[in-house]
């Protein structure tokens, strides 16, 4: 009450881009997200709160494409994969 609002247009990147993937994350009809480097235009504390919330949601599962450290924590070791394509075969590496 008596706050104002800001249209997400008139914010910056980093807000438009997470507002949108948190919309994805508490949608109830999608199981499975797919997220393009989740990191992009996000202070890496950010990018610890938005993966935490992401864990929380043990109904959906999340696919992140990612070069972010923050992504790359070892608390999700035994759920990250290296995927390479060469010669049209396509390999999986669990790191």
């Amino acid at each position: 009450e008596g706050g104002s609002w800001v249209d997400a247009e008139n914010c910056g990147l980093g807000l438009q881009d997470l507002l949108i993937m948190l919309y994805f994350v508490v949608e109830p009809t999608n199981d499975t997200v797919l997220v393009e480097e989740p990191e992009s235009h996000l202070h890496p504390e950010m990018q610890r709160k938005l993966l935490n919330i992401c864990k929380e949601r043990k109904e959906k599962q999340f696919v992140f494409s990612t070069h972010s450290s923050v992504f790359l924590d070892l608390t999700l070791a035994d759920t990250i994969l290296h995927t390479e394509m060469t010669d049209r075969l396509q390999s999986f590496i669990a790191l």
